[in-house]
């Protein structure tokens, strides 16, 4: 789900960074973080924070904003158990859900998008975000959005895609939706993943 997909063995996302760039999402400073995609030959990222319905580039996530906002209670993002797979079917193949694990210490791919997975060719679901065979520049921007998500309690639109033209997607558009544990914390996202192609339509792969 990056430019450049590939086995990193030796290196990993960097916890480190991953604090540093959720401190700068969450002030709405990105150029440190461009430079970093830059470098690693992607374009972006692009951020919006509280996207509004009806501002949405692809009907799947505007879907999923839509479904997310009627579901939330008083402007709080609403409860984990409130999330029906039946009632995403628009989305589905596009949805994953993100668990925190161990008091935010990990987080775990609870599902991850079957249409997702065939576009990338691999599928994480049950899997460390951690694990993420991406490059560490943008598994630390995944970890740190998530980070940044949890601590403001309020939808993440992000987007950033590959400089190569012999990339199939150009552009990965990405929603981050926090859920609330019985407890009332942010205990899960719900996100949607969408890969785009140069005309502006949703790649889709036969499974």
């Amino acid at each position: 789900m990056s430019g450049g997909v590939s086995k990193h063995k030796d290196v990993g996302p960097n916890r480190a960074t991953v604090a540093q760039w959720t401190d700068l999402i969450l002030a709405g400073e990105f150029s440190a973080i461009e430079a970093a995609f830059d470098r690693n030959a992607t374009r972006g990222p692009d951020v919006i924070w509280s996207p509004k319905p009806g501002g949405m580039a692809t009907p799947q996530l505007e879907f999923l904003l839509e479904y997310w906002s009627g579901l939330a209670n008083s402007g709080e993002p609403p409860r984990m158990t409130r999330i029906d797979p039946i009632e995403m079917r628009p989305a589905l193949g596009y949805v994953m859900l993100v668990d925190i694990v161990d008091g935010g210490s990990d987080l775990r791919y609870r599902l991850y998008g079957s249409g997702i997975a065939a576009i990338t060719g691999f599928d994480l679901t049950g899997q460390s975000v951690y694990s993420h065979p991406s490059s560490p520049t943008t598994v630390e921007f995944f970890l740190a959005t998530y980070e940044a998500v949890r601590l403001k309690r309020t939808p993440l639109y992000s987007a950033y895609g590959p400089r190569t033209s012999k990339v199939m997607a150009r552009t990965w558009q990405r929603l981050t939706l926090p859920l609330l544990d019985e407890k009332g914390v942010v205990g899960r996202f719900l996100v949607g993943t969408l890969p785009v192609n140069r005309t502006g339509n949703v790649i889709s792969k036969r499974l």
